[in-house]
């Protein structure tokens, strides 16, 4: 006699363990709302128009090169999803700084000088635009709101390009 008729409980619980191994992450990267996602988005830009005037200050022009550019493309993308809020088309609020998160990595870059802020620096921001990449793969694919999908949608290229530009820099200068 075969023993699932016998033990059917533990057939069950086999399967529920398995679907906990395998589905549940799944569930644990869901798409966020449209308000979670702009309100990140948001910090995320802020962070990055942040981080590239404290780089502007502490770093070298090797480095600034690679900055500014993510800064002033995260400026116009704080631009335009501000303006996807006050036009209504986005129901959200902009937080008007950085999460505790993000406010603990500036901070930690703040304190730091020369080669040490560098290496902080790239290491912080392969971090972070992975995220970002993350973040908006996910929501233009998948998000709740078709303009903010858009805008997902539209500035995904770039933040991949920011990803490999932070990686190819990081290992031309740090030598990694």
């Amino acid at each position: 006699m075969p023993t699932d008729l016998i033990y059917p409980r533990k057939s069950m619980l086999s399967a529920f363990f398995a679907w906990c191994l395998f589905a549940a992450p799944a569930f644990a990267q869901s798409v966020p709302s449209a308000a979670d996602f702009a309100a990140q988005a948001a910090i995320g830009d802020m962070f990055e128009v942040a981080t590239g005037k404290l780089v502007e200050e502490k770093s070298s022009p090797n480095v600034s090169k690679l900055a500014s550019p993510l800064a002033k493309d995260h400026t116009t993308m704080l631009a335009e999803l501000k303006s996807l809020v006050q036009s209504g088309k986005v129901k959200a609020d902009i937080p008007a700084s950085l999460d505790v998160a993000l406010q603990q990595k500036f901070d930690k870059m703040k304190a730091l000088k020369g080669g040490a802020f560098d290496k902080s620096y790239f290491d912080i921001q392969v971090g972070v635009q992975q995220e970002h990449v993350t973040a908006f793969e996910r929501y233009a694919k998948s998000g709740d709101n078709a303009d903010l999908k858009g805008f997902a949608a539209k500035y995904l290229p770039r933040l991949q390009q920011h990803l490999k530009a932070v990686r190819d820099t990081r290992e031309v200068i740090m030598d990694e």
